[in-house]
């Protein structure tokens, strides 16, 4: 039993390129295949949920928001731990304003980039 208990699985048989990969809370994305990401992958995902992905992975940065990620079988990406319970935080590589009281601003973070922003210092 998780705080939400809403399950969404998204299961892709092949590989996925995208901009930029977000993914939260209780959600689960399973890849067959490669995932390839030009910009940053945002993992907010609580005990319920996971991004697991079979071929490589690529991206710019893994921004670990909450507690875990899931299962990268090949990960070619910078890591960054912005939550208390994912390892040491590290503001550095982050751009501000997303560091608050309690952790990282996964939902800024999301908002900027939605807006094609950065969440990466340059």
């Amino acid at each position: 039993m998780t705080a939400v208990d809403l399950h969404v699985v998204l299961l892709v048989t092949g590989s996925v390129r995208c901009r930029h990969l977000a993914i939260s809370w209780e959600a689960h994305l399973w890849v067959r295949g490669s995932l390839e990401v030009d910009g940053v992958i945002l993992a907010g995902c609580s005990d319920g949920g996971e991004l697991v992905v079979h071929g490589p992975t690529r991206a710019e940065a893994v921004v670990r928001t909450n507690r875990q990620v899931g299962e990268l079988a090949e990960l070619h990406a910078r890591r960054i731990a912005a939550h208390p319970e994912a390892g040491e935080a590290d503001a550095s590589a982050l751009a501000p304003p997303f560091d608050t009281e309690g952790g990282f601003d996964h939902d800024r973070m999301l908002e900027v980039l939605l807006s094609h922003g950065t969440v990466l210092r340059p």
